[in-house]
């Protein structure tokens, strides 16, 4: 039995900047999401962990937050990949040898991975692990749960740097807004 494809005309919103667009759907194909433009699938598709798991920082208490803070100040360093393929791609990471305190970090987040490191330290016959986050929606997350309890001048400066020039203040916002009403 041979059916004949129709296609239907929508005028649809953009899932991530809202512009108003036409998109033609046929009727047998099951599009997915709607975007105005590449550009904007690969900001939502960055941006998806985000908007899965921002809501955990409700969950976070202070005293946690605060102590996570300096202990990122002391094990942990962040960065940014500038690879042709994945523009953008931070990640954060906290080493330590004790695999306990990180599996407490990623169960109190939600996220995260922890990788055993067994060349780590040549002086050390003692496995270290790492706790590592290398997605640009969840950097976020872990940047705006820490950010007002960094002390150190110098960590704060390349923090906030970091947080600069990925582009993250305008999440920022958004979280503020979101869990402030």
């Amino acid at each position: 039995m041979i059916t004949k494809m129709t296609k239907y005309k929508l005028s649809v919103k953009c899932l991530n900047c809202n512009k108003q667009f036409i998109r033609y759907i046929s009727y047998h194909k099951h599009y997915k999401k709607c975007f105005c433009s590449p550009k904007c699938w690969y900001e939502y598709k960055k941006l998806l962990p985000f908007y899965k798991n921002f809501k955990v920082l409700k969950t976070l208490d202070s005293l946690f937050l605060s102590w996570l803070a300096g202990f990122f100040e002391g094990e942990g360093s962040i960065g940014t990949r500038n690879e042709k393929i994945r523009k953008n791609n931070v990640y954060i990471t906290i080493p330590q040898n004790d695999v306990s305190i990180l599996e407490h970090i990623k169960k109190q987040f939600k996220f995260g991975s922890i990788y055993k490191c067994e060349h780590a330290s040549k002086l050390s016959k003692n496995p270290s692990y790492v706790w590592h986050v290398a997605s640009y929606g969840l950097a976020i997350i872990f940047a705006y749960s820490v950010k007002n309890y960094i002390r150190s001048k110098i960590k704060k400066r390349k923090f906030y740097k970091w947080i600069k020039d990925n582009k993250f203040n305008k999440y920022f916002l958004f979280i503020k807004k979101e869990l402030h009403d």
